[in-house]
């Protein structure tokens, strides 16, 4: 039996499941849709440039947002394994609650 799962109701197994998923999606590359060519001229030069700074912007930001993700959910999945080791561990210690 586990402490966690049955007087806490946290489900380490789904929890774990959520984690993975996150580091699933977040090792995924970041795709942003790029602004289409435009027919040439200084004012529709200057808005292209303007618009293509932006996608290159939100793409850095998108890179950094998944790195962080990915560092979330590889802690949490190790901090999943030490809840159920601990579980575990206290379980055997109570008798095997």
């Amino acid at each position: 039996m586990s402490i966690v799962n049955e007087y806490l109701n946290i489900s380490t197994e789904h929890a774990a499941r959520l984690a993975r998923d996150l580091h699933h999606q977040a090792s995924l590359p970041a795709t942003l849709a790029h602004p289409p060519e435009w027919p040439s001229g200084p004012g529709i030069a200057a808005f292209s440039e303007a618009a293509q700074a932006a996608v290159d912007s939100a793409e850095r930001r998108a890179d950094t947002l998944h790195r962080v993700a990915r560092t979330l959910a590889e802690l949490s999945a190790q901090a999943i394994g030490v809840i159920d080791e601990t579980d575990r561990s206290t379980g055997r210690q109570f008798g095997g609650l």
